[in-house]
């Protein structure tokens, strides 16, 4: 393909290379390798998905080191995967904006593979010779929705139990071996531990198989060479560039534009100074049932406001006062209701702490969330109550 001689100067570029000619092959394919000259920025999000992946997989290796995937309860109620992902969030230096770029970026990475198959319709890139690559496309959209429903399931709140649950009962429906498939995935007939170690191996190696699936597609590309907005195929050399530079600035530029798209906007990341927050487990007085919405939001508004910032104090609070709440916000999970707040001096934030283990209310479920300005930078509600519905049931 390349030739017989190496293409580096450099001894230990050519060194490497006369005993295993990748860095020939990719030098070949950027500088070598007949491309046709008109084609337009629709070519671009191939190139764009495949530097998601590469931005998956790395964000997801670091992601990996701190994860737990393990469904065992703390003393509070909650699983370790959740409180891993929780520590992710707020404990791990940068792990907030490692976490988003995953999450946000896996989203981004379908678009750009969806645009991209788009194109190769609209195009008739599916057409002979190139049905390989189609195929092999269709079996990488596949593999990412795979990989992306696992991930969804690894945070183990009460959407992803239920979507794990639901999606594992699917199999189901196969003839005859749909009990057997189920009972392999879940490892036992419930949706617990088992399940989610199993899902976060398969999370952590399906995108391995994805870049090789990737790399297949890359090769028969090379192989059968790539179509044009023309549908017409290459006559001479006359129709033709280079990857490097036309092709390789043009994706650069695309990225960019793609990227400014993807990560630019304001994104509602917790700032450094509202880290001063605390969690407290409310549960219920023997005999106390759950009122409605407006009664929960009512008995909480009663208990913190004495201590609500309602407007800038004109001087800082003494020793002597109890501490100033900013924010304060709910977190119900399947066995417990927390509140957590957000204190104005984050030196007196330990002083909130048995207010928030005051009982306030009964089961979690149908709660009242009295809101101001959110903590994670945006208002909730604009400050008004909001009764939300989160019933996952056991």
């Amino acid at each position: 393909m390349a030739g017989s001689r190496s293409p580096f100067t450099n001894p230990l570029l050519k060194g490497f290379d006369e005993r295993l000619p990748i860095l020939r092959a990719v030098h070949y394919s950027m500088t070598k390798h007949a491309y046709p000259k008109n084609l337009n920025y629709w070519w671009n999000f191939g190139s764009i998905s495949g530097i998601m992946l590469l931005v998956m997989i790395v964000t997801g290796l670091f992601l990996a080191m701190h994860y737990k995937p393990s469904v065992q309860e703390d003393t509070y109620g909650i699983n370790q995967a959740f409180r891993s992902v929780e520590h992710i969030m707020r404990d791990v230096k940068g792990g907030m904006f490692l976490r988003y770029i995953h999450s946000v970026g896996a989203s981004f990475f379908f678009i750009a593979v969806i645009f991209h198959m788009f194109r190769s319709l609209y195009y008739g890139s599916y057409k002979a010779p190139r049905e390989l690559l189609w195929i092999l496309g269709c079996i990488i959209l596949i593999l990412m929705m795979a990989i992306a429903f696992l991930g969804y399931s690894l945070v183990w709140g009460v959407m992803s139990f239920a979507a794990a649950e639901v999606i594992t009962q699917v199999f189901t429906a196969i003839p005859v071996l749909g009990d057997d498939i189920l009972m392999l995935l879940r490892g036992g007939e419930d949706v617990d531990d088992a399940l989610l170690n199993r899902f976060f191996a398969l999370h952590f190696l399906l995108p391995f198989i994805l870049a090789g699936v990737v790399i297949l597609h890359i090769l028969t590309l090379q192989t059968v060479g790539s179509n044009n907005p023309l549908g017409v195929d290459i006559k001479s050399k006359k129709d033709t560039v280079t990857f490097h530079p036309y092709y390789s600035f043009k994706d650069i530029f695309g990225l960019s534009v793609f990227f400014t798209t993807q990560y630019i906007p304001k994104m509602d990341y917790l700032p450094e100074g509202n880290r001063n927050l605390v969690f407290g487990t409310m549960l219920p007085p023997p005999g106390y049932n759950l009122g409605t919405t407006t009664d929960i939001a009512k008995s909480v508004e009663s208990v913190v406001r004495p201590y609500w910032v309602t407007e800038a104090p004109a001087e800082p609070a003494s020793a002597e006062e109890p501490p100033r709440i900013k924010n304060f916000f709910f977190v119900a999970l399947r066995s417990r209701t927390f509140m957590g707040a957000v204190a104005e001096d984050p030196a007196r934030v330990s002083e909130l702490i048995p207010l928030l283990r005051r009982p306030m209310f009964s089961e979690p479920g149908t709660f009242g969330f009295v809101s101001q300005p959110s903590i994670f930078g945006r208002s909730i509600g604009g400050g008004k109550r909001i009764d939300l519905d989160i019933s996952g049931g056991d």
